[in-house]
């Protein structure tokens, strides 16, 4: 992961996702990490989206606290790992940015190439082209 192709958002995110699952003693990195590091951000325009879009991102944060929780452990530590989903989203977001011509891999990219993924469309009944009109 070239962290020099991403914003300081989208950098901050990631960071915030390999903190979040050192918190919770679990190694593998999944889209819900992301997805909750994102909606947690301070300033950032994850939870602004949702808000735009009548969902309610305090209400997507604790499902995914919820879901997060149920994710395996490991005890004695071990090297964080990115799931196959996660490495998709990313470089979907990679494909993202391109798409809408941005030199720079940003946190709207992460979140629109999240909304591709099952788990995710679980939480948010939102497709790519509703985050592209707010």
């Amino acid at each position: 992961m070239d962290f020099n192709r991403y914003t300081t958002k989208a950098a901050e995110a990631i960071q915030g996702m390999m903190q979040l699952a050192g918190e919770l003693s679990q190694q593998a990195l999944s889209p819900l990490h992301l997805l909750l590091a994102l909606i947690a951000q301070e300033g950032g325009l994850t939870a602004s989206i949702l808000s735009k879009l009548e969902l309610q991102p305090a209400s997507i944060a604790d499902a995914l606290k919820r879901r997060i929780a149920e994710l395996p452990r490991v005890s004695g530590g071990g090297q964080p790992y990115l799931t196959q989903e996660l490495r998709n989203v990313l470089g979907n977001a990679e494909s993202e940015a391109a798409k809408l011509h941005d030199e720079y891999i940003a946190s709207e990219h992460l979140f629109l190439a999240l909304l591709g993924e099952k788990e995710v469309q679980q939480l948010i009944p939102a497709k790519r082209d509703d985050v592209l009109r707010v």
